[in-house]
């Protein structure tokens, strides 16, 4: 990784301020640096555990997460990482949370709810919990995939106040309401902002394609099209978003 992506540019800031923090964009954006890098830092500062929790809808899912917050976070004093997921043996899991109480804990729903619910001293481990994290949120939050009674029991453990950050690959309903529910003065980035006909030859999102053979009418109406576009959502940092040169008249 030599220069961030836009996803990081904008996300890491606020993440780094403590704000509460709702990520769209493609998969392979580096979403997962956005969220991992400023928790470590803010972990460096005061290193304690758990500090900081994120939940994933799959198994496969939390070991990449995992294997990133490690490589990210070693050093002289690397952040302890722990993967909690089903189909492993849950007594380990239950006493390594309690005992050891890692820095970082990457977990799928189902199995941490079962810890929680059955382990008073796995609950308490997560008292002092500074940061949640929901990646791939629009699957956790889609009630038909079954996350929302484990996530009512994990969040019961958690402290009130704390950094939220939701991140996802496309934008829902259910991380609309989300925001508008739990989240406080959250700062909202996102890149999925429509899908259209960009004269391409392909329908794409907002920052999947770079423009570096473009110029010109083919810039412009990129943006006439970007901008009169029906579906309505948050656009940050436009000028950062795309590698060419925006028509002045449409930088508002």
């Amino acid at each position: 990784m030599t220069r961030p992506t836009p996803v990081q540019c904008a996300c890491i800031p606020a993440a780094l301020a403590g704000r509460d923090v709702l990520g769209v964009a493609q998969t392979g954006s580096g979403k997962t640096a956005a969220f991992a890098l400023p928790l470590l830092q803010r972990l460096a500062r005061d290193p304690y555990g758990v500090h900081s929790l994120v939940l994933t809808p799959t198994r496969e899912l939390a070991f990449q997460i995992g294997d990133s917050f490690a490589a990210l976070g070693s050093g002289p004093r690397p952040a302890r990482v722990c993967v909690v997921v089903g189909g492993l043996d849950a007594r380990p899991q239950a006493a390594r949370l309690s005992q050891e109480r890692p820095h970082v804990v990457v977990a799928t729903p189902g199995r941490l709810a079962d810890l929680v619910g059955t382990h008073s001293e796995v609950a308490d481990a997560f008292a002092r919990v500074a940061a949640l994290v929901l990646d791939e949120a629009d699957r956790l939050l889609d009630g038909a995939a079954g996350f929302e009674g484990p996530l009512t029991a994990i969040c019961s453990a958690l402290p009130r106040r704390r950094q939220s950050m939701l991140f996802s690959a496309t934008m829902s309903s259910s991380l609309v309401e989300m925001q508008g529910a739990v989240m406080r003065d959250a700062f909202v980035f996102t890149v999925s902002i429509s899908f259209f006909d960009v004269g391409w030859g392909a329908k794409e999102t907002v920052g999947e394609k770079s423009a570096r053979e473009k110029k010109g009418e083919e810039e412009t109406g990129f943006w006439r099209k970007l901008f009169r576009s029906s579906e309505r959502k948050t656009l940050v940092r436009v000028e950062e978003l795309l590698s060419f040169n925006t028509p002045n008249h449409y930088k508002r």
